[in-house]
């Protein structure tokens, strides 16, 4: 068997609330996270390559950096993410910037990738991040992969979502529409042959849009491992947050965060 990460999510109260509501985990596109370098990478990589192995017009690799651009760009459009935090120790800097009014849920890397309804696990990845400004320029072929150091406290575990991917194995956005030899992507048996009957059956039921995302349909009690309250929340707070999760059948471990008492607001000056 795989050892499991202990992984966890910093949600501030509303977010909390959604989550429940959704009865899933909303994912957002690259292009839409808090970085606004998201996916990026240099584009321009591989015709610098080319230009110092063969004497290449420049008119052609001006049309190589046009289409590595519009990769990168489509991309960041139909690459959907959800952020999780690869520990099981808290955080006071994540606690305040993702989570200060709210909670953290605790789940494992296992049991958000096994939990996934099908067909969704066709498209969908599990990873750690990379943190490297050099590595992250030529990442190309991963781009989701890999962040600038800046960002290596957040110790980044992610689920990634492919749109477009999905799309053409399902038919579930009619805008990326692909035919193969005349026939619809997802009506040809070669390219389904992936999924089962069933799995073809559900793939709308699975996922919906909300917002400017899409919800995957996650049976959330078998992902929540244990919910923990912010760091200055009351016991009434608590026993909110108890009641809320029980009454959508989620009977896991609620308590006070381990920094409680510990983090304080500072009064602005």
């Amino acid at each position: 068997m795989l050892p499991r990460k202990p992984v966890m999510r910093y949600l501030t109260r509303s977010k909390f609330e959604y989550l429940l509501e959704d009865k899933g985990i909303y994912v957002s596109a690259a292009c839409d996270q808090s970085d606004p370098h998201e996916g990026d990478y240099d584009y321009r990589y591989l015709s610098r390559h080319l230009r110092n192995e063969a004497n290449c017009e420049e008119e052609l690799m001006e049309k190589v950096d046009d289409m590595m651009l519009g990769r990168m760009k489509a991309g960041r459009e139909t690459t959907y993410l959800s952020c999780w935090y690869c520990s099981d120790e808290e955080s006071p800097a994540m606690w305040k910037e993702y989570g200060a009014d709210g909670v953290i849920i605790f789940s494992t890397d296992l049991a958000l990738n096994f939990a996934l309804p099908k067909p969704l696990n066709q498209t969908t990845e599990f990873y750690e991040l990379t943190y490297s400004d050099q590595l992250k320029l030529q990442a190309n072929q991963q781009p989701f992969r890999f962040k600038n150091g800046r960002y290596e406290h957040e110790k980044e575990f992610r689920v990634e979502f492919n749109l477009l991917a999905y799309s053409v194995l399902t038919g579930f956005e009619p805008r990326n529409e692909v035919r193969v030899g005349g026939v619809l992507s997802h009506e040809c048996d070669e390219i389904t042959s992936c999924m089962s009957p069933e799995a073809r059956a559900k793939s709308h039921h699975v996922i919906r849009r909300k917002g400017k995302g899409y919800v995957l349909a996650y049976p959330l009690a078998k992902i929540i491992h244990e919910v923990r309250v912010h760091p200055n929340a009351s016991d009434e707070e608590l026993e909110e947050v108890r009641a809320s999760l029980k009454a959508c059948g989620i009977d896991c471990t609620v308590r006070h965060s381990s920094l409680r008492g510990l983090l304080v607001e500072q009064e602005p000056a």
